[in-house]
Formats: C-alpha cells, structure tokens, sequence
C-alpha cells in the first residue's frame, strides 16, 4: 500500500475563525514598529524646534529608546508567533500569476493517494471595490471536501471574510468534487457551470465519487458529498471577476462534453482549465480529438499572453497539446490506410510523449479511443481535424 503524505489531515481541524495572518513576522515586525514610532513621535517633534546641542543628545536619545521600545515589543509578542504561523500554515500555495489572479497549481501526475488527486488547479481571481467589498471567485475546487477545505481555509487566512462564489469549469471530479467544503461553511455559496455541466455532474458525479474513493481511500474522500451548481452561465457572459471583465466561453465534445473557458482580452489572459494539458497526456475518456484539436484552434486565434491551466504558462501549452493531438490522429489515420485494427495501432508508441505523465495508463485507451470516433469519418472520405497533406486520403 502506498504510504500517504498528504498535509491534509493535519490542517483538516483548523476553524474558520483562527487568525487571519498570512504572514506573522512581518505583521508582528509592523506591530512594533507603530508602536514604537506612537511612543518616540513627541520626542521627536519636540526636538525639531530646538537649535542648540541639546538637540542632538535628545534625538540620539529618543532612537535609543525606540530601539529598546521595539526591542521589548518584539520580546513580548515573539512567543505567540508560532501560533500565529500555524494557525494560517498548510498545504496550499497560492501564486499570484496575473493581475487579481492566484493559482493552486495541480501536479503534473495521475491521480495517486501520495498527490490526494491534486493534479488540476484551482484558480482564484479577486474583485475588490469599495462599494461592494472584496468578492473572490475559485475556478474548480478540487477533488474532494477535504482538499477544498484546505483552499478554504488558505483564502480566509489571506482575504479574511470576503464573499465567495464558485464556477466550475467541467464535469470532471477532480475539478468539482471540492465544492462540498464551500457548500458547507456557506450554505448560500454561488455555484456557477454551463448548463451542460450541470446536467453531466448530475448523470455522472455519483459514479465518478466511488471511482475516487476507490482510488484515494475512504480517509481522504470522508465528508465529500455531490453539490450541483446552482447558476448558469453561457458562453458570451461577461462577468466581473477581477477589476476587468472576463469573458465565457464554451466549447462543446472537446476534452468533455462542455469545457468552460475565461479570457480576459485587456491582458490577454486565458485560463483553460481542462483544455490545455502541460507535459501530462490528455484525457479523451468523454472527449473528442477533432473537437478539441478545433478548440484548440480558437483558442490560438485569440492569441493570448499568458495560459493558465495546470500551471501558469503560454501559448506554447497550447501547441504542445494540440501538438500531441495531431500526432495520435496521425498514428491512426495511418493504421486505417494500412488496413491495421484498433489493437495494433494502440500497440505504436509515440516516443515524442513517452516522458509525459500518464502516457503508460493512456496511451493505448486513447488510441483506441481516437480509433472509434476517426473511423467513420475515414470511411466517409472526410479529412482530419489536422488535414496535414501526410494524413489526408
């Protein structure tokens, strides 16, 4: 059995209430130093309206004794200070990779008990006005309660009581099953999801639960419920997640039935969620190849600056997926010119992806998974999403 080193468990008992201190010795160092400035200030001022030598006795005088002041302060307070860092500690780290965006970077592996299915990001994006407070939106929460719990905790540590909504971008679990700790400390919470989404988290969610439990064990997934989004959105929506606005979008049989995109066109920021794959092979379990080599395609025309998905990247993530894409429609389109089965076509490798994580587990589904949906297009006579002149008939 492999041996679990989650952080989870540890930091799954932390209240809501601890103190929101995200960073305890620069806090404690400030705390000191205004009190140490409120009590030398007079000194100070006093001895500016002086003009004889008393003055420079009297401010070596007043920086002596703010250095002592500060001294006392800092003894008095340092041995509350790993309280202080616990109670805001754990296992999340959140990156600030875009204006008003933070990132929860998944790990480039398959989901394991060892990574506690932590292999998708989650995504928070700010929106602070001073009429309507801080507003934060997380984009896929995680794979479970316990995990969600985790992000919960690490945002009111850093933003305190802000007011909180949910999207979720697909109906994989790995993305959505975290809303359960949301759901939770906040009954009212906003879950927002294409309709599409919903609907797949509705049919598939239930199987999709004991599939993680089977793989992640019962410790891990304890607690984690199915909560549906409760909010459509449609691709063209444009909401207010950050001090900008972001626009929808939907693409449709690509990685999953319904794939919901954010773009942000002042910045030119993209988060693709499950669109774009980074050194990991692509999932095509509910997906389609010619449907997401054609998102892809859109997503290229939009030419953004920065892709956000895994982990914060470019353009070139997009190409390498696409990439990868073309190349296991290529490896098929050949087998059924050469009159070659499923089974030996999925027995090829492609030794350009050998080092991405997930490639021994998937390749072969994947092929025969491309197999079924080009076949009848090839008997057809139609052209590859990739028509590139080596693979057309």
């Amino acid at each position: 059995m492999i041996q679990k080193t989650s952080h989870y468990r540890q930091h799954a008992a932390l209240s809501r209430a601890a103190p929101r201190i995200a960073d305890p010795p620069r806090a404690l160092a400030r705390v000191c130093t205004v009190f140490t400035l409120r009590q030398t200030r007079p000194a100070l001022r006093h001895n500016g309206t002086q003009r004889n030598k008393s003055a420079a006795r009297t401010r070596a005088l007043a920086t002596w004794l703010g250095r002592v002041l500060r001294a006392i302060c800092l003894a008095l307070l340092l041995p509350m200070l790993p309280a202080l860092g616990q109670a805001c500690s754990g296992p999340v780290t959140l990156r600030h990779v875009a204006p008003q965006v933070w990132i929860w970077a998944g790990q480039s592996e398959d989901i394991h008990p060892v990574n506690g299915g932590h292999v998708s990001s989650s995504v928070v994006l700010l929106h602070d006005t001073h009429e309507q407070g801080r507003r934060l939106t997380v984009l896929d929460p995680g794979p479970h309660r316990r995990h969600g719990s985790a992000l919960l905790h690490a945002i009111r540590c850093r933003w305190g009581d802000a007011t909180l909504q949910l999207i979720n971008s697909h109906a994989h679990a790995e993305h959505v099953l975290g809303n359960a700790a949301f759901r939770a400390a906040d009954p009212d919470v906003p879950i927002l999801a294409t309709a599409s989404t919903i609907e797949q988290m509705r049919a598939h969610c239930p199987d999709c639960l004991r599939h993680l439990e089977q793989m992640l064990g019962p410790e891990t997934m304890r607690g984690t419920t199915i909560v549906l989004p409760d909010r459509r959105v449609v691709a063209g929506d444009r909401l207010r997640l950050t001090a900008k606005p972001w626009e929808v979008l939907e693409f449709e049989r690509a990685h999953s039935l319904s794939d919901l995109v954010l773009w942000e066109p002042e910045h030119r920021t993209l988060i693709a969620a499950g669109l774009v794959y980074q050194r990991r092979l692509p999932v095509l379990a509910q997906g389609s190849v010619s449907g997401w080599i054609r998102a892809l395609d859109r997503l290229l025309a939009l030419r953004p600056n920065q892709v956000i998905a895994a982990t914060e990247g470019d353009v070139r993530d997009i190409e390498s997926t696409r990439a990868y894409l073309c190349d296991l429609e290529a490896v098929v389109w050949r087998g059924l010119e050469l009159g070659q089965d499923a089974v030996a076509v999925g027995q090829l490798e492609m030794p350009r992806y050998t080092g991405w994580a997930g490639y021994r587990t998937r390749h072969t589904f994947n092929v025969q998974r491309a197999w079924r949906e080009l076949e009848p297009l090839w008997m057809r006579g139609d052209r590859p999403a990739c028509s590139a002149p080596d693979i057309a008939r």
